[in-house]
């Protein structure tokens, strides 16, 4: 099976071919037509004629599965030996994934991406996606207490699993909106909190199962609104692009240290969990996952059945 990459240089080349061919075509058959319609219909031609025939390619694309098992668990026997306990989970997706959606050279081809791994050439799941839906799950449970505890929660959830430094009005207003707190109190916490990636390690999943028909599928969404105004001018317009499909299985793995497992247990307390850290930290990682990663969640993409946990220490 070629690589993505190579698929992608294949797609370049039938691009070109469906473009010239078209265009001469077009040049052939209309005489009376401006150069500058026939480039249109021969850009159209050769963007869908191109796009079919990669996803035609793409079917039964597996990767180095066996290979992104191994980097995976070197990763955690890493973090192990440097002192760390690691909580890690493999995951079953029973619904199709977009993960990255707006990265990787996918998104130049069908206008939505995939975070993907050239070497092992497998899409993945950032740990920085991970980690933020973690965080936007542990401040729902602090959206639950009364206000002065509701704010010291948050406090420690972003010193658990970070913060990005100087976020924009609407990151901030997001957060007020989750945890339950005013937009000024937010302010507060932000120049009195050192964000930053937080005490807590979050590693990037991949895939360690492969689906019989493949890792990818394609899959259709349609805009109504992208530039519209008003009902009046919607225009639906189908983008076909690819999708993880479904029971793929991934391994995921959070790394705690002392600070962490010291910072997890202050939440425990504040939330009145009788519970231990790792079984706090744990508890919000299977939650996230139950409820989706990626884009899309709220149609019911990205969402994970846990099959197996343990936590493994030095």
């Amino acid at each position: 099976m070629p690589t993505l990459l190579k698929l992608l240089e294949d797609y370049v080349d039938k691009y070109l071919e469906i473009f010239v061919k078209s265009y001469n075509e077009c040049i052939k058959s209309c005489k009376r037509c401006k150069e500058s319609k026939c480039v249109e219909r021969a850009l159209e031609d050769a963007r869908l004629e191109a796009k079919n025939e990669l996803v035609r390619s793409i079917y039964g694309f597996c990767g180095k599965v066996d290979l992104a098992r191994k980097l995976v668990d070197e990763a955690i026997n890493g973090l192990r030996m440097l002192g760390y306990e690691v909580l890690v989970v493999d995951a079953r997706l029973r619904s199709r994934g977009v993960f990255g959606s707006s990265s990787g050279m996918l998104a130049t081809v069908f206008e939505v991406g995939i975070s993907w791994d050239h070497v092992i050439d497998l899409p993945f799941i950032p740990g920085s996606s991970v980690k933020g839906a973690m965080r936007s799950t542990a401040l729902l449970f602090c959206a639950r207490l009364e206000k002065n505890r509701r704010i010291e929660c948050v406090r420690n959830v972003l010193e658990l699993f970070g913060f990005i430094e100087h976020p924009p009005r609407d990151v901030r207003e997001d957060l007020a909106r989750v945890s339950g707190v005013s937009e000024v109190e937010v302010e507060d916490l932000l120049r009195s909190v050192r964000v930053g990636a937080g005490s807590l390690i979050v590693g990037d999943a991949y895939p360690i199962e492969c689906p019989n028909k493949g890792i990818l599928e394609p899959t259709v969404i349609t805009p109504h609104y992208r530039d519209a105004e008003d009902e009046y001018g919607a225009m639906p317009t189908p983008i076909l692009h690819l999708v993880v499909r479904k029971d793929a299985k991934f391994r995921f793995y959070v790394a705690m240290g002392s600070k962490a497992i010291n910072v997890a247990d202050r939440l425990c307390r504040l939330l009145g969990l009788k519970t231990s850290p790792r079984s706090f930290v744990a508890s919000i990682l299977v939650a996230s996952l139950q409820n989706g990663l990626g884009a899309r969640t709220a149609r019911g993409y990205g969402v994970f059945e846990v099959e197996q946990f343990a936590v493994k220490r030095r």
